[in-house]
């Protein structure tokens, strides 16, 4: 951890957390990776809540 910086995890830190979101809101959407480096796409963000929420609906179907 860094001094006055959170760590969230896998390197990031509040401060990177903070600079990707406005990144995001800047270019309205995110790029995604699909099976593999070879496979990527920018979304906007109506269609990364879409996914999202597809695949959050997805793990509570895996649940006992």
């Amino acid at each position: 951890m860094m001094t006055g910086k959170t760590s969230l995890g896998f390197g990031v830190r509040d401060c990177d957390l903070a600079r990707m979101k406005h990144l995001h809101e800047m270019a309205g959407g995110w790029w995604i990776w699909t099976g593999g480096e070879e496979e990527n796409r920018f979304v906007t963000t109506e269609e990364w809540l879409e996914i999202l929420a597809k695949h959050k609906e997805e793990e509570a179907l895996r649940r006992p």
